[in-house]
């Protein structure tokens, strides 16, 4: 009998975190996209250590903490919690809709 996690939510961070990796480029670094420093920034958060490569990534936004004058604020920019929230609540809907 295969083990199961009481808690499933990891598994879907797991496969959120693979689809993340997934579209993440090896030179993703040298201009990357708003997700991929969202996601290498949730990552830190956790705890993980980011690689030489991702600190370079991480310290390059570190360098102004104004925005580019043609970069505007995504005020649509979700917290990883107000996501897992919304994804928690469409999985109950779709358990009570069976």
């Amino acid at each position: 009998m295969a083990k199961t996690t009481a808690r499933p939510e990891v598994s879907l961070i797991a496969l959120v975190c693979a689809g993340y990796e997934e579209t993440t480029a090896k030179d993703s670094w040298r201009s990357p996209a708003g997700s991929h420093l969202a996601y290498i920034t949730q990552l830190v958060a956790w705890g993980y250590t980011a690689s030489a490569v991702e600190q370079i990534l991480l310290d390059g936004t570190k360098q102004s903490d104004e925005p580019d004058e043609d970069t505007e604020e995504d005020e649509d920019t979700e917290t990883f919690e107000e996501v897992h929230a919304d994804e928690e609540e469409l999985m109950a809907d779709e358990l009570t809709a069976e």
